[in-house]
């Protein structure tokens, strides 16, 4: 990108952008408004609209950038400045090995609601899954529509050409409908691949989220996380993958 061919609002938008935090350098809108995200979320809220910006919006800090004045959705930024309220990443070894409590609580936290977030889009009961079987049922229902038409068309020709065109209506409908069923058959490939692709992003984006929530909490408490939270995360990203196989 030449930034000299940008415009001055192409240019204040970049310079705003990098000032975001934990790797918030993309701004997208978050309920309406402008906001430092990082990249994963970005793509996020591109590909998903307002279902995106809620996953972001239920996953990151919400606070605001002191030198932009944008709300951020880092859960980083969000983590940081839970733990270290009361002087925490300061205090001695003893007294952090006290304060352990905060940092795991709000760790658990993270990864429940990461959990309870992404089933909303994944599994069988999930917005994806739900959109499928919408837009199968469409496919369904235009199909019976277009026979329906096809199956009249063809006894008006029977009943204005007489007996002897008969065979070729019919022959010409069976070859009109085959032509439509292979239609709707790639439609619903294309609706398949649609929905395991998204499928397979947010449980990309999922991942990630994990990842940065853990290292966040072994960079604060010198611990590896672990716990139920962890394990009913981890289960049911691997049930996901094992749904995209």
């Amino acid at each position: 990108m030449d930034i000299k061919l940008l415009t001055d609002r192409e240019r204040a938008l970049i310079k705003i952008a990098e000032q975001g935090n934990n790797g918030d350098t993309t701004l997208r809108k978050v309920d309406g408004q402008i906001s430092h995200v990082n990249e994963i979320e970005a793509n996020i809220i591109d590909k998903y609209g307002k279902s995106g910006e809620d996953l972001v919006k239920s996953i990151g800090s919400g606070t605001v950038n002191s030198e932009t004045g944008l709300k951020e959705y880092s859960w980083l930024t969000g983590w940081l400045s839970k733990v270290t309220r009361g002087k925490w990443a300061t205090k001695g070894f003893k007294e952090r090995q006290k304060s352990y409590k905060e940092p795991g609580r709000i760790t658990k936290e993270g990864l429940e609601a990461l959990l309870e977030t992404s089933k909303r889009d994944l599994g069988a009961e999930g917005s994806i899954a739900q959109g499928r079987s919408q837009q199968l049922e469409s496919i369904q229902t235009e199909i019976s529509s277009q026979s329906e038409q096809l199956a009249d068309q063809t006894e008006q020709l029977i009943s204005s050409g007489g007996f002897a065109t008969s065979g070729n209506a019919q022959n010409a409908m069976q070859t009109a409908l085959q032509n439509q069923i292979q239609g709707a058959n790639l439609k619903q490939q294309q609706i398949d691949q649609e929905a395991t692709d998204a499928s397979g992003d947010i449980i990309s984006a999922l991942s990630a989220q994990k990842n940065n929530i853990l290292a966040t909490y072994l960079a604060a408490t010198d611990k590896a996380y672990s716990g139920d939270a962890l394990n009913a995360l981890n289960a049911f990203i691997e049930e996901q993958k094992a749904l995209q196989d």
